[in-house]
């Protein structure tokens, strides 16, 4: 008889223990619904959202800015060069001149919209850390 009864008890104890860690799973998740966290997804490495041929599309952005100014620069280069040849002094030394320089300075417009997208990207990663390390702050504060 006893043994049944610690058996009981042993029973009880684990529904205890069980609705209590029920009930801190629901704090949990209408304390990250609150905030707006997917509870069930916080343990997942929290990366950026863009996948495949999009991953670190901000880069891939910067890059090509630098490359089309390679371009443009060479360009206007050979155009200039080209002038010269055909006797239009004046304005073959200004495409010489001039011409990676408004390059350059036309690229920035490319290069400055990804550096606004790496920025952003890494804005939401760490809105997110942070609001991950709050839902876990909160509910190791909540035992």
């Amino acid at each position: 008889i006893s043994n049944r009864m610690n058996r009981i008890e042993n029973i009880a104890e684990e529904k205890t223990q069980q609705k209590k860690v029920d009930e801190k799973e629901q704090k949990r998740e209408s304390y990250a619904k609150s905030i707006g966290v997917d509870y069930k997804k916080k343990s997942q490495v929290l990366d950026s959202t863009i996948d495949g041929w999009y991953d670190n599309i901000g880069k891939k952005i910067k890059n090509w800015a630098k490359w089309i100014f390679i371009v443009e620069a060479i360009g206007a280069v050979i155009t200039g060069i080209g002038m010269l040849f055909g006797k239009l002094w004046l304005p073959g030394l200004l495409s010489i001149l001039l011409g990676p320089v408004v390059a350059w300075v036309s690229s920035w417009i490319l290069y400055a919209y990804g550096e606004l997208v790496d920025k952003t990207v890494e804005n939401e990663r760490n809105t997110k850390n942070i609001l991950k390390l709050m839902l876990d702050n909160n509910t190791k504060n909540d035992t």
